[in-house]
């Protein structure tokens, strides 16, 4: 119980407006360790509040699944070009020709 409570006052302090603008990432790291356990939490207190928190849940999923696909792409994007070219140039640098496939 008491780790709980340690756990939704890091979320409320975290949450601060000026902390979280500051440390946004130290924010989002709470929140994303914290998630799972306040449910598990929840599940273990009233097992029937799964049904309240299936939307929330369902739309969280749906959200970090949009965004890992959206990753995924930018990887694809990033790494999916062929080399043309190769010229040494007189200044000791190198000049890439590069076409997307």
């Amino acid at each position: 119980m008491i780790y709980l409570l340690f756990g939704l006052l890091c979320v409320a302090v975290t949450a601060l407006p000026r902390m979280r603008r500051r440390h946004y990432w130290l924010f989002y790291r709470v929140h994303s360790l914290v998630l799972p356990v306040f449910v598990l939490a929840t599940l273990a207190h009233s097992w029937t509040a799964w049904q309240y928190a299936l939307v929330g849940l369902l739309l969280y999923a749906l959200d970090k699944a949009l965004q890992l696909r959206q990753y995924l792409a930018q990887l694809r994007v990033a790494h999916t070009v062929h080399l043309v070219r190769f010229d040494a140039l007189n200044n000791g640098a190198v000049a890439l020709t590069c076409t997307p496939l």
